[in-house]
């Protein structure tokens, strides 16, 4: 049985804009409107390997990670499961998000997959398949607002995006849009 599940987009904005998102562990609380908090809890920053985010979302389900690998060079950011406030449908999984420039327009493909200990059901597979789906496309849409959106050279949030704003992002300091509660990957 197959462990892996993915889902891809491409966002209509250069790597350089797309990247700086994603490279912040906290980036679910900024642009993930189900998502209630992203709070560091250990390690010293957002972009330090071990440092560990606990997400909440608005149903009370929390779910902490540990950030496992982050790289400039190859756009991509990786963390695991390590905990949660209520019972998984896993017993593990590894998440990735990786991001490509892609040179004949300037845009970027955002890829979001995760592997799953061999416990996992094909409808937990197809649920966060289609959850990464729907958060790729709302992450999209903020960031694809946010970057059209009169702003300083240093901070491009908006009020035409409350999910960015709610939490003092800037695409400078640096969805999941779940098909029903929380999702067990993120």
């Amino acid at each position: 049985m197959a462990t892996h599940t993915s889902a891809s987009a491409v966002f209509p904005l250069p790597i350089t804009t797309v990247w700086p998102v994603f490279r912040d562990f906290l980036f679910p609380g900024r642009l993930i409107s189900t998502i209630e908090a992203c709070e560091l809890v250990e390690g010293d920053g957002a972009t330090c390997v071990g440092a560990e985010r606990v997400i909440r979302w608005k149903t009370g389900e929390e779910r902490r990670h540990r950030l496992l690998e982050l790289s400039d060079e190859h756009y991509s950011i990786s963390w695991n499961l390590v905990g949660a406030n209520h019972p998984t449908e896993t017993m593990s999984v590894l998440s990735h998000i990786r991001c490509f420039p892609i040179t004949e327009d300037n845009t970027t493909l955002v890829e979001w997959s995760s592997d799953f200990s061999a416990d996992v059901s094909p409808s937990v597979l197809k649920f966060e398949q289609t959850a990464y789906a729907k958060s790729l496309a709302e992450m999209r849409r903020i960031l694809v607002e946010n970057a059209a959106a009169p702003a300083s050279s240093s901070d491009l949030v908006s009020a035409s995006s409350p999910a960015l704003a709610r939490h003092g992002a800037s695409l400078s300091d640096d969805a999941h849009s779940s098909v029903s509660a929380a999702p067990s990957a993120l």
